[in-house]
């Protein structure tokens, strides 16, 4: 699941999903959507056992 946060310096978004946390910033809230959905896809293939999938 992916919440986002408009900041000043641009929208701050955290994916929690499976035990992964990740965040990021990005210009756009619509920049940020396409990184937390490719992510959320990258988490559920490759399924519960994945500790870090961005690096």
């Amino acid at each position: 699941m992916a919440t986002y946060r408009e900041k000043k310096a641009g929208v701050l978004v955290r994916v929690r999903l499976r035990g992964v946390n990740e965040t990021a910033t990005f210009d756009t809230k619509e920049e940020a959507k396409i990184w937390a959905e490719a992510l959320e896809k990258k988490i559920r293939d490759n399924g519960p056992s994945i500790s870090r999938v961005c690096k």
